[in-house]
């Protein structure tokens, strides 16, 4: 089985149903990053996800199990400049979400006792549909943040709320991944 096989394996498994919105926060981080330190935090469907407008922004919340005393709690904050909606649309040279207040768009990926003091990146909305009292429905954004700005300390991933938008920034699977993969068979056939 080829990577571009196994990888597009991956991509299937990452994507909604088509017509069934779904709640997925996934990211994946270098090794040195305080956030997500190399781990790659998956959280589908089944895990407690709710969304708010603190600062005039978008922060949604996933919790799994929900309410459980030992739950992990992880948040994705996104705000654009000046406090303003993100709406759909790229934003590039994001700080940390609360002095989002300049210029700048703000982004605060953070979570389980886990949160940077100051960040940059960048992300991009690719849905937002609020009801007619503003509260969000559904929302989909990809995201790129740098641990106290430093690019060796990345975490990269996107958020799904109520969302039928796939993900699509899956990283490209380790060589453990793949053969644990191929030994699986993962749907293919080898030659006899």
């Amino acid at each position: 089985m080829t990577r571009l096989a196994i990888f597009s394996c991956l991509l299937a498994c990452a994507a909604p149903t088509p017509g069934h919105a779904a709640n997925i926060l996934y990211f994946h981080s270098s090794p040195s990053a305080f956030i997500g330190g190399r781990k790659i935090v998956e959280g589908v469907d089944g895990f407690k996800f709710t969304a708010s407008r603190p600062f005039g922004g978008v922060e949604i919340t996933m919790r799994n199990p929900p309410g459980g005393p030992n739950s992990d709690l992880w948040t994705a904050e996104f705000i654009g400049p000046n406090f303003t909606l993100p709406v759909p649309g790229y934003y590039p040279d994001a700080v940390q979400f609360l002095n989002g207040g300049s210029s700048h768009p703000g982004l605060d990926i953070s979570g389980n006792g886990r949160g940077d003091n100051t960040l940059t990146g960048y992300f991009t909305v690719l849905e937002l549909v609020l009801d007619g009292a503003g509260a969000v429905q559904k929302f989909a954004a990809d995201f790129t943040q740098l641990d106290e700005g430093n690019p060796n300390w990345w975490n990269e991933g996107g958020i799904r709320f109520n969302s039928d938008l796939p993900i699509t920034n899956v990283p490209e699977p380790t060589t453990a991944t793949l053969l644990l993969l191929g030994m699986l068979g993962c749907g293919c056939r080898g030659r006899r």
